[in-house]
């Protein structure tokens, strides 16, 4: 790599309330129980994630394609949260994580998978074959740790993660990502207000050398073994993309636009997107840069942006509880009824196929799975927290 890399160090320790089984739910269905793994179909399926409450005993259900496949209670004596932030389909299996006063206790499927000592805040999350590398952040905003199966690969004692699972442009797997079939993931240490930037790769840590006339970061990643960042310079308004030692300021610097620019890739090329605001027309806009310009746009200020294979698809919602959901096959579409606030895990934008999981405000009301336009409703009482394209 060229400028802006300087090495900094390497840093590696340690090497690389339950019903009985068999009882019937009021939907007539027989509760699956914990298992280890999930038979996995060779092609992928559509799993959702979704609370239940059934005679005052709360559950976490797991569906594929629609069939449950799995039941665990939920609570402190099962160790599993009822937070649908702390649930994790991956893989084609469900992690829960948990915290107890002295430990993190990560659930595989029900199971006891991982406990180590320490309480920690999942921001990553990747599994390879029987390996699950894990991304903590200590709950007390300081300090982390990278993990293979609970071994810990690298950790800092003040470092802060740069992302996690709650964003989409990261999804699904947070700040943990694969590039060139690295483990990599960007984390930053606070010293005299200055944040000192660096990259973590299988192991190895780079710092970063971030330009001096740089005032805002809005997303810094290596891809394709490029540092790549969006930054705002000066007192301009103006996003500006860096790769390694190239600069492109791609955008109208008199147009005011949004703080959320995240950096993407669109075929080989390094790409960013963000809304914009125009103050004459008092209208929204979200758009897709590469290095070329403007690539696409779409209109409105979208809450949940998502992006795959240089393609944009978002999900609106606005304080009546009415969601839009568009995607560049599907279109633009309103949905019926008012919804409960979404996030970023209740949208799957993989593969060319656009999926999001609503739970209306009403309890009585059937939650449904939009597939690109077609419509599936789930069982009522049901709380969709998660959806995931996987095997």
């Amino acid at each position: 790599m060229k400028t802006f890399w300087m090495i900094a160090a390497v840093c590696c320790t340690a090497a690389l309330g339950c019903q009985p089984l068999g009882v019937e739910n009021r939907r007539g269905n027989t509760r699956p129980e914990a298992v280890d793994s999930l038979d996995a179909p060779l092609q992928k399926g559509i799993y959702v994630s979704a609370l239940e409450t059934v005679d005052s005993t709360c559950y976490i259900c797991l569906f594929r394609d629609f069939e449950e496949v799995l039941r665990i209670p939920v609570g402190p004596g099962d160790e599993v949260s009822p937070d649908g932030d702390m649930h994790h389909i991956c893989g084609g299996n469900l992690y829960t994580e948990y915290v107890t006063r002295t430990e993190t206790v990560i659930k595989k499927n029900g199971k006891d998978f991982l406990r180590y000592p320490g309480r920690e805040v999942l921001r990553g999350i990747l599994a390879d074959g029987d390996q699950l590398y894990t991304l903590g952040q200590n709950r007390s905003g300081e300090g982390f740790a990278f993990r293979r199966n609970g071994t810990i690969l690298f950790s800092s004692e003040t470092g802060r993660i740069w992302g996690d699972l709650l964003d989409p442009s990261t999804a699904p797997t947070g700040a943990l990502y694969l590039d060139r079939h690295l483990m990599s993931f960007c984390y930053y240490t606070v010293e005299n207000d200055s944040r000192q930037w660096y990259v973590v790769q299988d192991g190895s840590r780079t710092g970063v050398r971030v330009p001096s006339d740089v005032t805002e970061v809005f997303d810094l990643k290596v891809m394709d073994n490029r540092l790549c960042m969006v930054v705002r310079k000066g007192f301009t308004t103006a996003p500006v993309l860096l790769v390694d030692e190239e600069e492109y300021d791609l955008h109208d610097a008199a147009l005011p636009v949004g703080r959320d620019f995240r950096l993407a890739r669109v075929g080989n090329d390094i790409a960013f997107y963000g809304s914009l605001y125009d103050p004459r027309r008092k209208e929204y806009m979200t758009g897709m840069w590469t290095r070329n310009g403007l690539e696409q746009t779409f209109p409105g200020k979208n809450d949940l942006v998502y992006e795959d294979g240089g393609f944009l698809a978002y999900i609106g919602f606005d304080d009546a509880g009415q969601v839009t959901l568009s995607s560049p096959w599907a279109g633009t579409m309103g949905l019926e009824g008012v919804f409960r606030y979404p996030t970023c895990r209740q949208g799957c934008f993989a593969d060319g196929r656009f999926l999001f999981a609503g739970t209306p405000r009403d309890s009585g009301a059937s939650p449904l799975v939009w597939n690109d336009g077609a419509v599936t409703k789930m069982a009522p009482g049901l709380i969709l927290t998660g959806i995931s394209l996987d095997y």
